[in-house]
């Protein structure tokens, strides 16, 4: 996580968010997704999923390593 984000969001915010994490075999293989719901606008859409990007290079990465 980066900043001042929690899993669900920005400790500022003035909503509630669901986030769904789900692993599913697949041939062999792992696919791991996230899914948020209730984002307030488009915008906030786009910043989250700038973020779950992050998470996934970060698990990515330590996976690699």
């Amino acid at each position: 996580m980066t900043g001042s984000d929690s899993l669900c969001g920005p400790a500022d915010w003035d909503h509630d968010s669901t986030v769904q994490v789900a692993m599913v075999a697949t041939g062999g293989r792992t696919k791991l997704t996230f899914h948020q719901e209730w984002p307030a606008d488009a915008e906030e859409r786009e910043r989250r999923r700038a973020y779950w990007k992050s998470v996934m290079d970060t698990v990515l990465g330590a996976l690699e390593s």
